[in-house]
């Protein structure tokens, strides 16, 4: 905020073991209250990394599961140790869920459309077009009906919750294949179908509206939220709003949504 960067912070390592992840935010709440930061963050990437390698439903995903519930009790058994787990407010959340791949369902891009005429923005499962001058209508023509599994959109023309039509950054062609498909060059196909990615893998980036697979969890506890409740799907940008709620700190304008504030915090 302001240029100001967090007092504590460690750069991602992968290889940092997730209790010793644990262990570390534990340390940083022993520290002094002069010291003592007032908002920690903790990252897992054990599930993610086992369904993108080895698909959502594979047994990896399973023990990935196990394991962070495991890092997640260690981090419960630490603040309740200390006596602080009462005055504690956790918040549990993904950025996204998965669906599962096969080689079976790929779109090849450059069956429909020559890769020179257009600039690769984003690609799998969506797409991100910069056409080349003069080939814009060209590129899209080519596409908008190409393969029943790809839905192709001119930016003024994407569905309305995408947010898409009035952001600098969006190109001005985009798609997405239906859940469950991929669309790769044709010159990475051969990766794709090395014995090492051949099985099931795990993709994210569909219509989260559309795919159930899509969405993420959310859960909390603590003296600032409701107990017992449940609330309707709310879309991930409004955790900021709940996060700033919490720390009593005024939030930058955003696209989340401020009713999500009373849905999950007592008044």
């Amino acid at each position: 905020l302001l240029g100001q960067r967090p007092k504590y912070s460690m750069p991602y390592d992968e290889t940092m073991p997730g209790d010793a992840r644990v262990d570390r935010v534990l340390g940083w709440l022993d520290l002094a209250s002069a010291d003592r930061p007032t908002f920690l963050t903790l990252y897992f990437e054990d599930v993610d990394s086992a369904a993108h390698r080895y698909g959502p439903e594979s047994r990896n995903v399973h023990d990935a599961v196990s394991r962070v519930d495991g890092y997640l009790g260690r981090l419960l058994r630490g603040l309740e140790h200390r006596g602080i787990l009462d005055n504690i407010n956790v918040v549990i959340t993904s950025d996204h869920g998965l669906s599962e791949t096969h080689v079976d369902r790929i779109v090849a891009l450059d069956d429909y459309i020559d890769l020179d005429d257009v600039e690769i923005i984003d690609i799998n499962p969506t797409l991100g077009l910069l056409p080349k001058p003069g080939r814009h209508d060209a590129v899209y023509n080519a596409l908008a009906n190409a393969h029943p599994r790809l839905h192709v959109y001119l930016k003024r023309e994407t569905p309305l919750h995408w947010h898409y039509r009035d952001h600098p950054r969006i190109p001005p062609i985009v798609g997405v294949v239906d859940e469950g498909w991929e669309v790769l060059r044709r010159a990475t196909l051969p990766v794709r179908l090395s014995r090492r990615l051949f099985g099931p893998r795990g993709v994210h980036g569909y219509d989260p509206h559309r795919a159930m697979s899509m969405r993420g969890v959310f859960a909390a506890a603590g003296p600032a939220f409701k107990r017992g409740v449940s609330v309707p799907p709310f879309e991930n940008v409004s955790v900021y709003n709940v996060l700033t709620a919490v720390l009593g700190v005024m939030p930058a304008p955003n696209d989340g949504d401020p009713a999500v504030v009373s849905l999950v915090l007592k008044d």
